[in-house]
């Protein structure tokens, strides 16, 4: 697949549609209830960051995001030693 192409998964045969982008830039904020990730895509050459999709969620949500990505760092990083 090319760079900053999105990649189409479907689910029970079409019934239900996730689209992938690429991303190698966040940011990210909170306010007083949300944890807001914003992400895009900046190479070189270019004069900023393209953004392209905002990730909202409560604090709590975002702690086991945080703790799935650990795990699959983990296993990741497991499976690379063997």
């Amino acid at each position: 697949m090319r760079r900053g192409a999105a990649a189409r998964a479907t689910h029970d045969g079409g019934a239900c549609s996730i689209e992938g982008r690429y991303a190698n830039y966040f940011e990210v904020n909170r306010n007083h209830v949300e944890l807001i990730i914003d992400c895009g895509q900046f190479y070189a050459g270019c004069p900023g960051p393209v953004m392209h999709t905002r990730l909202v969620t409560s604090p709590a949500y975002a702690r086991a995001l945080m703790e799935s990505l650990q795990r699959a760092f983990a296993a990741g990083e497991s499976r690379e030693e063997a």
